[in-house]
């Protein structure tokens, strides 16, 4: 037996491991207009970008234990 794949907005994850859905909805803001939920049992996070992280070249040289003149970077 074949069943296409539904794309859910989660909107809450159940003690037991389930997740309820906002059904036909992609994205939060097509959840906005979303007036159907159903749980479940097979689902997962969609990975995000990884926060980028701002440091100066001081800051480096302090994590690194070295003077900030010793630091040259390069790509």
């Amino acid at each position: 037996m074949y069943h296409n794949w539904i794309e859910g907005v989660i909107v809450k994850v159940l003690p037991n491991g389930d997740a309820v859905c906002w059904l036909d909805a992609k994205n939060l803001d097509e959840a906005k207009n979303a007036y159907q939920t159903r749980p479940w049992m097979h689902w997962r996070e969609l990975p995000t970008q990884p926060e980028k992280i701002k440091l100066t070249r001081a800051e480096i040289a302090e994590k690194l234990g070295i003077d900030i003149d010793q630091l040259e970077i390069t790509d």
